[in-house]
């Protein structure tokens, strides 16, 4: 066996409201993915301390019918903000063209 017989990628995005859901962010960064692995080829990955399989990757397991994973960030609105009175700026960093 080894691979599955439906479409195995989940694109997805993220988005985030305020406690009332009346204003929602999305996410500005593409769409992510993941990609279910076949069940067979599950070896204990994710119970595995500091397993690489757990970060921030796309390669995922349904163990128990559940899909664990984890995303790293959420990339919200360009923002900066100047640092008092110095040529400083912080912020988010540009994703897109229109950003700059």
């Amino acid at each position: 066996m080894g691979e599955l017989d439906l479409p195995n990628e989940i694109i997805y995005s993220y988005s985030k409201s305020d406690e009332k859901g009346t204003t929602v962010v999305n996410e500005r960064d593409p769409s992510r993915s993941m990609i279910i692995q076949a069940p067979d080829s599950y070896k204990g990955e994710l119970g595995v301390q500091s397993s690489i399989q757990f970060k921030n990757q796309q390669k995922v397991w349904i163990v128990n019918g559940v899909i664990d994973k984890a995303d790293g960030n959420f990339l919200g609105g360009l923002f900066f903000d100047k640092i008092g009175d110095t040529n400083v700026w912080m912020g988010t960093y540009p994703l897109f063209e229109t950003d700059i």
